[in-house]
């Protein structure tokens, strides 16, 4: 590997720069940056490895991830967080962060963990055969995570979400990015359809199951075709169109969507308000939902500019008929300011963290019917 570089990221120069001097003493070369100038440097350098604090004050770790993934796919990312944002945890996995690190840690800690993520990423090259991807669709398997609603504060929706039991590509970004070098991105997103369909066909009637599509996937024969698995439900099912491509790019995408609903799907944007993309695909996919992005989410209660930004977002997607769902809240302050904004429903952590099985009083595999409603949503006065 050429990439000699390790690039430390965070706005507490002081704290970047004490973790800088521990792996100059173990023998990396380092780069110290702010969040803003590493943004700038991700975007066209090549590095051994990135690692970054979770929360600074121009951008999270997360949107720092996503912008180097859209430049190296390939490259080590380390997240350096606390203990109660699990929300971040999540998400940074599902981005492709390769390790998460709790505060406090030390520079010994950190070099392990980028000689660990270097080793398997040098590993997950090495299996990346047809065969090898087969054997990764066996060990997927959905989890749910239930939406709650501002009316009644009660389950109306859940969102399938991946996992994966493989010992290399074992979170959802890798086994992304491994279906997009492999060319199998649609052989993964029918293999997913046919689980969350067997595994929420027995749910209850009136609540929407939301499932994750890749742009590609809007590409693919089957989604169409009457032998595709979520046609038994189709009335039930929101395709989340994810940003991993824009939506742009596509051609007659409007007659895609219009074939989808004429079979009695929905549609929603994901991330709204992580940039550009998200609002032109407010713009061309005229989506039923639309999902507040976690950077809007996060904190929202102390940062006006966010505050203005998503009463902007929910003003505008009432008059359009799209319902607002604000994804990734953990705190009781977080979704009380949410509902005060105007946002119709709500999901994350601070309500139920995602399970194997449907709960709220609906369909449970070798668990007991609880009938319980959400209690944890905040009146909105």
């Amino acid at each position: 590997m050429d990439r000699q570089l390790v690039l430390v990221v965070d706005d507490d120069l002081v704290a970047a720069k004490s973790l800088a001097r521990g792996l100059l003493q173990l023998g990396y070369g380092v780069v110290v940056a702010s969040a803003a100038e590493a943004r700038a440097r991700a975007a066209c350098e090549k590095f051994k490895a990135i690692v970054s604090d979770s929360q600074m004050s121009t951008m999270t770790g997360n949107e720092l991830l996503e912008v180097v993934r859209a430049n190296d796919p390939d490259v080590p990312f380390l997240l350096i967080t606390s203990h109660h944002d699990e929300q971040v945890v999540v998400d940074a996995l599902n981005l492709g962060a390769d390790r998460l690190l709790r505060k406090p840690v030390d520079h010994k800690a950190v070099g392990a963990a980028i000689e660990a993520s270097v080793r398997v990423r040098q590993e997950s090259e090495t299996r990346t055969s047809p065969g090898e991807f087969d054997v990764l669709l066996g060990l997927l398997r959905p989890v749910y995570q239930p939406i709650v609603s501002r009316v009644g504060a009660c389950t109306v929706a859940h969102e399938a979400l991946l996992r994966s039991d493989h010992p290399v590509f074992n979170h959802p970004g890798r086994v992304l990015d491994f279906a997009e070098r492999a060319g199998r991105v649609r052989d993964l997103g029918r293999r997913i359809r046919g689980l969350v369909t067997d595994r929420y066909a027995g749910a209850r009637e009136g609540q929407l199951l939301f499932v994750n599509l890749h742009a590609q996937e809007l590409f693919d024969p089957a989604l169409l075709d009457a032998t595709e698995s979520l046609h038994r439900i189709a009335s039930r099912v929101v395709l989340e169109v994810t940003e991993r491509e824009s939506v742009e790019k596509i051609d007659d995408l409007l007659p895609r969507l219009s074939a989808l609903r004429a079979l009695g799907f929905r549609i929603a944007v994901d991330d709204l308000g992580s940039g550009y993309s998200g609002l032109a695909s407010l713009v061309h996919m005229e989506p039923d939902f639309v999902k507040l992005d976690m950077s809007l989410v996060r904190g929202i209660e102390t940062s006006h500019v966010r505050q203005r930004l998503v009463k902007s977002m929910t003003t505008l997607a009432r008059e359009l008929g799209t319902t607002v769902v604000a994804e990734g809240i953990e705190t009781e302050a977080e979704s009380k300011m949410l509902l005060q904004l105007g946002c119709d429903w709500m999901q994350g952590f601070l309500f139920a963290k995602p399970e194997p099985v449907v709960r709220d009083g609906v369909f449970v595999e070798e668990a007991p019917v609880s009938g319980e409603r959400v209690s944890k949503l905040p009146e909105s006065g």
